[in-house]
This record gives C-alpha cells, structure tokens and sequence, in this order.
C-alpha cells in the first residue's frame, strides 16, 4: 500500500481548513511557524504543502514585512491550462470534440434563454451585427472565425453552472486549435450559414424561449460538423500550440 507524501497530507488538510474557516481570496493563511505548530509537522513538509497549492492555483506567496501566503482565486485560464495539459497526451480527436459539444452546446443555449441578461443579449446582437459582410482579405476571413468562437464562448461565460461554462469554453478553445478559415466558396457558405444560425439563436435567446435555442443550436452544431467534415483528426499538437500571438496564428494559419 502506498501512503501518501507527508506534504500532500498538510495541503489538504490546508484546503479543509480554508472551507472550514470561511476564508476567501486574499485572506491571509497562518505562518509557516504556526502551520509547523498546528499540524505538528516539520518545515520542510509545510513548505512543500504551500508550494504544493501554489501550483495548484490556491494560494500566492510574497516576501517581505507584508508578505506571507495569501488565497488566490483559480483562474478560468489556469483551469482550461490544467484541461489542454491533461488531454495532451490522450489523443483527443476533433469528432471527440464534436460529440460532446453536441450535447452540452444545446443545453446551453436553452440555459441562456432562461438566464441571460440584457447586458449579455445586446453582446450577442453585437456579435452577430459583427459578423455582416463577407470577407474580402485574409484578415477578414480569421476576423470572421474569431468572431463566430466568440458568440459561443459570449453564451459560455453568462452560464450561472460554472461546470457548463468551462466544459463549454474548453470546446470553444479546441475548435480554435482545428478551425482554420480556408478562402474558398465552402468557407464562405459556412460563414454565412453561422451567421443565419446565430441570428435565430439570439432571437430565441430574446424571446426567452429554450426550446427553440436548444433546437436551433443542435441543428447549428450538426450542420458545423458535416461542413467541416471532421472525422479523426489528432488535436494533441494544435492543443499545445495554441497561442493568441497574432503573428504565431498567422503563422499556424498556413499549416496544412
């Protein structure tokens, strides 16, 4: 039977004690001496706890007369970091992506018919608004891409279950590692097509009608998934490679 590191065992116990406590981010945890004292534990395994949660995300340190080891609040970057870390090596597929985006994608849009804000429809309107014209240059057919990512990830963030919102945002930054905007009369139907689709999904969304969102967004995600014909492709390279650097993307842009 293998037990547990010494250090493991004190940053859960640290964890525990953070809910048990009502501590939130920016609290301050107890000093290293008083951890050593309340646990009964050595430095060495308090320091290896606290540098334990500090990779996780947890808790930030600083030095100094007002440093110390402080709460942190998990990034929603950090989380999806931790998700394209994990799939790396497992050989996701994009027709893997697909099928549970058709299942969480239409959920969610039913979701935001119930309990999207104002704020966030008129977003949408934007969004969608956004994305008339076709593209005529180079930038415009990835300004075109980015633009249609964004109505989901917009639908994604307005989520009041944060299990559905990073599920949902993960997906959305998968397909921007695959979807890459070819300039041809296919790419130029799909754009379109979207644009239709988010228009009725918006208006569903207004209507607060969640059956119609949920259907309509069911009908976009199946058509997306024929139109680009996505059958096996390996997403473990394009996941690692993401970047927002406009000249990397440029860059990846030309790959086959």
């Amino acid at each position: 039977m293998r037990y547990p590191k010494r250090g493991d065992v004190i940053a859960d116990l640290i964890k525990q004690s953070i809910v048990t406590d009502g501590l939130k981010p920016g609290d301050r945890l107890p000093t290293e001496k008083q951890l050593v004292e309340k646990y009964e534990a050595g430095k060495a395994s308090v320091r290896e706890a606290l540098k334990s949660l500090e990779v996780q995300g947890l808790i930030r340190t600083s030095t100094g007369p007002t440093g110390g080891s402080f709460i942190a609040e998990v990034t929603e970057t950090r989380i999806l970091n931790h998700l394209q870390s994990y799939f790396f090596f497992k050989h996701l597929t994009a027709a893997q992506v697909y099928e549970l985006r058709r299942v969480l994608e239409p959920r969610l849009a039913g979701h935001m018919a119930e309990t999207a804000s104002e704020d966030l429809i008129r977003r949408l309107e934007a969004n969608v608004q956004a994305s008339q014209g076709d593209p005529t240059t180079r930038e415009d057919w990835q300004r075109h891409q980015q633009i249609h990512i964004e109505f989901h990830d917009l639908l994604a963030d307005g989520a009041s279950n944060p299990l559905l919102c990073v599920h949902c945002k993960f997906i959305n930054r998968s397909l921007r590692s695959i979807v890459r905007s070819r300039e041809s009369p296919e790419q130029l139907k799909i754009i379109n097509s979207n644009r239709i689709w988010h228009e009725k999904i918006c208006e569903a969304v207004r209507k607060r009608d969640s059956d119609a969102a949920e259907n309509l967004m069911r009908e976009h995600i199946v058509e997306l998934e024929n139109a680009y014909k996505i059958t096996n492709p390996v997403l473990r390279n394009s996941l690692h490679l993401e970047t927002k650097d406009p000249e990397k993307m440029n860059a990846l842009s030309e790959l086959p």
